[in-house]
C-alpha cells in the first residue's frame, strides 16, 4: 500500500516498505486484519501502531487517524 506523503502515516515516520504489525496491541498479520482494526476507529482517533521497517528494525508510533481522500 502506498503512504501518502501529506498523511498521519507519513507524520508518524511510517514509509513505504514498512508492515504494521498492529495497532493498539491487536495483531494486523493480514491488510484484511489491518482494514478491520482500523473501521473500528474515526478520524481524529489516535492509535499506538508497530511497525516492521523495510530494514527489519521495529518501532511503534502514535498516529491520529485522518480521513481517507475522497470521503
Amino acid at each position: 500500500a502506498a503512504v501518502d506523503s501529506d498523511g498521519p502515516a507519513a507524520k508518524a515516520g511510517i514509509k513505504p516498505g514498512d508492515v504494521i504489525t498492529s495497532v493498539n496491541g491487536t495483531s494486523t498479520p493480514t491488510t484484511a486484519a489491518l482494514a478491520a482494526v482500523l473501521a473500528e476507529l474515526k478520524p481524529g482517533d489516535t492509535a499506538k501502531v508497530a511497525v516492521t521497517h523495510a530494514d527489519g528494525t521495529k518501532s511503534t508510533a502514535t498516529v491520529t487517524l485522518g480521513e481517507l481522500p475522497g470521503s
